[in-house]
């Protein structure tokens, strides 16, 4: 609660109001999910423990990099480098986008009784990592573009709003299938799934700015 409340601060004093809503989305969609049929996910494992309540290394995991995107935008705004700041507005969203899917994701599609390995299509157990179900990737998409509207909204991206949200959205599927493929590969015996989920915001965010780049 503490993390999110200095992190509630930052993005307010260095981005604004709007980016504030965005963040707070991520933190109510995430905590609404994981409370979500709690007690049926719990039967089958793969619930979040602690009775779905996050701790630091999560809140630094899922919006570390929209945090450090923040604080760019606010660096250029202050003549600090010539950058254009829609790349950070669009990090950021990026960034949360891919959290907001990746949650929506887990919860939701751990509670379906087929999921396939992402490197394989094999059939594993419930919350097996890296494991991916249809229905989980549905909602995963649906919070990303909720995250793009949003951006549309809120962040004053100067691209057309169809753009934005089809950047925004991009980013958060690429960022959802990074974080399956960690899982699959590395997590658990080389990564923990905070830094997993560090990595796989860092590339929901560079996958915004680099498709912002050619389209």
């Amino acid at each position: 609660m503490l993390a999110g409340v200095v992190f509630s601060l930052v993005t307010i004093g260095f981005g604004g109001p709007g980016w504030f809503v965005i963040l707070l989305t991520f933190f109510g969609i995430g905590s609404l999910s994981t409370k979500f049929r709690y007690e049926e996910k719990a039967d089958r494992g793969v619930a979040e423990a602690n009775e779905g309540a996050r701790g630091l290394g999560n809140v630094l995991g899922n919006a570390g990099i929209a945090l450090a995107a923040v604080v760019g935008f606010a660096a250029v705004g202050a003549g600090e480098f010539p950058i254009d700041p829609n790349l950070f507005r669009l990090a950021f969203a990026g960034s949360l986008a891919t959290a907001t899917g990746d949650t929506l994701s887990s919860e939701i599609g751990g509670l379906f009784d087929t999921p396939r390995l992402v490197t394989t299509g094999e059939r594993v157990p419930p919350g097996t990592d890296g494991a991916v179900t249809w229905q989980g990737e549905l909602a995963g998409l649906v919070g990303a573009a909720l995250v793009g509207v949003l951006a549309v909204l809120l962040l004053g991206v100067t691209r057309s709003p169809a753009a934005v949200v089809a950047l925004v959205t991009l980013g958060g599927f690429a960022g959802m299938t990074a974080d399956s493929l960690l899982g699959a590969t590395v997590e658990g015996d080389r990564l923990e799934n905070e830094t997993v989920n560090l990595l796989a915001t860092l590339a929901g965010a560079l996958a915004s700015v680099l498709v912002a780049f050619v389209v």
